[in-house]
């Protein structure tokens, strides 16, 4: 779901909320690991993580829009990363199209 959608959903009759506050609300569902940003669509989606899951891939169908989550390794999944950099989240996202749309 994109910012402007959940504006729409969720201020119909009422005072329409303004899209900062929208952005910001994302901004701490994703920094407690309720939501996640998919960048390819420039949309969020809900999704219940937890410190031992380090991250997910996104498989992304270019024609439907269609989102599957895959839990990944976290940070083993990025091997060449300095010693110094401690990594905290492991974000990927794959294109491509899905069964339904093969």
């Amino acid at each position: 779901m994109k910012a402007y959608d959940l504006i729409q959903q969720f201020g119909a009759g009422l005072r329409p909320t303004k899209p900062p506050t929208v952005y910001r609300s994302l901004d701490f569902l994703m920094a407690v690991g309720l939501v996640q940003k998919v960048v390819t669509l420039g949309a969020y989606m809900a999704c219940p993580e937890t410190p031992e899951t380090g991250g997910a891939a996104l498989l992304v169908c270019t024609c439907c829009h269609a989102v599957e989550r895959l839990p990944v390794p976290g940070p083993a999944a990025v091997s060449n990363a300095p010693p110094d950099f401690l990594i905290e989240r492991v974000l990927l996202e794959a294109s491509g199209r899905c069964r339904r749309c093969r």
